[in-house]
């Protein structure tokens, strides 16, 4: 479709579209007879024969010559025409709406990231958080005993400001070193063990390579084909798991900035739980047509998302999907306060995280086929 194309200009007569418009050269459809150059035989040639026919008195090929063929095959003649344009080009009203799409991203990014800060804040730092409210505890236990011993305030004052101090010190110590020790320690020890070895076995159970697992540092990654896709799992990166993804006409993505391939639009499906999940919403033009046409018809457009958020909701750290591949990490394996490379899935998650995100590639694949999204039994 070109939007700016108001009118055509042709040298041919208006015509009735309830009349044919295509007018066949019936002598060019009647069989023509030629003989043949080995042994003088009749060959009928027809609108349907080979260029190269077979004599069926002598068995020879004969080669049909161009004058034949020509008359029975006459070229088309081109027709001149010509288009009038007025008003904005396509790339001009992407250009606008592009822009619009920005300013309205930056309006919502405002009370988004004011109504998301404290609990994205809360799971970065809850270490931190954790450790100053045992702090606090036990500053307040301290205070209450040496109260009730009799002492003055001025005493507890004298006593506890030297030890407040001290823990103070000692907890900016401590953190760094764990998350270091954490760190080189990943694969070995606790969940990230425990990830480790269902990695190992979900790579035998399919004939996978499971590599890294020489460092104690790492839970290791799996580079493979499944079920049509090329997957990658790899909990100490950014995305635990990655699914390759067929021309995608979705960006979507949890996190802020993003960055939407060419030729989307931004939407919103008025679900504020989905839309706060997404504060990046992009799909084709035909896509945001129909999911801004009603609720019922975003949910349709949309059932793949739907489905697996649902699922993983609770547990969900990071989802972003784009034109090229699905990625995934969960809260309680993702990386955090200190980030220092170490994360891992729950294990008794990291096989059916892979199989919804494997249900997902599919959904998604289906809808960007304007097929209609089968749930899973």
């Amino acid at each position: 479709q070109v939007p700016s194309a108001k009118l055509t200009v042709t040298s041919q007569p208006v015509f009735d579209l309830k009349e044919s418009v295509l007018k066949l050269d019936e002598d060019s459809l009647k069989p023509i007879v030629m003989t043949c150059p080995q042994c003088a035989g009749a060959l009928t040639v027809s609108s349907g024969s080979e260029r190269i026919l077979n004599c069926s008195y002598c068995n020879t090929e004969v080669y049909v010559p161009d004058a034949i063929w020509m008359k029975l095959h006459p070229v088309n003649k081109a027709v001149e025409w010509f288009v009038g344009f007025a008003g904005k080009n396509s790339a001009q009203l992407q250009a606008e709406r592009r822009t619009q799409d920005l300013k309205d991203e930056k309006e919502f990014l405002r009370s988004w990231k004011a109504r998301t800060a404290p609990g994205r804040a809360g799971i970065k730092y809850k270490p931190i958080l954790i450790t100053l409210a045992v702090l606090a505890a036990l500053i307040l236990a301290a205070v209450l005993v040496l109260f009730l011993q009799g002492y003055s305030a001025k005493i507890i004052r004298k006593i506890l400001v030297p030890c407040v101090i001290n823990a103070v010190i000692a907890a900016a110590v401590i953190l760094p070193v764990y998350g270091v020790l954490k760190s080189v320690f990943q694969g070995a020890s606790g969940k990230g063990k425990q990830c480790k070895q269902a990695m190992s076995r979900l790579a035998e159970k399919h004939g996978w390579e499971h590599l890294g697992t020489e460092y104690k540092s790492t839970v290791g990654y799996i580079n493979a084909k499944y079920k049509g896709h090329d997957i990658e799992i790899d909990p100490g990166d950014d995305y635990a798991i990655e699914i390759d993804l067929d021309d995608s006409p979705f960006y979507l993505n949890t996190e802020v900035p993003g960055y939407p391939q060419d030729g989307v639009q931004r939407f919103t499906t008025g679900d504020d739980r989905f839309d706060n999940l997404f504060p990046m919403r992009y799909a084709t033009p035909e896509l945001v047509e129909r999911i801004q046409k009603s609720p019922r018809e975003a949910a349709v457009v949309l059932a793949p998302v739907y489905l697996f958020v649902n699922r993983w909701d609770k547990k969900l750290s990071k989802l972003r999907i784009d034109w090229s591949d699905a990625g995934v990490h969960l809260i309680s394996g993702s990386s955090g306060f200190m980030d220092t490379g170490g994360g891992y899935i729950p294990a008794e998650d990291l096989e059916p995280l892979l199989e919804d995100m494997i249900v997902l590639a599919a959904g998604i694949e289906a809808v960007a086929k304007g097929k209609q999204f089968e749930l899973p039994e």
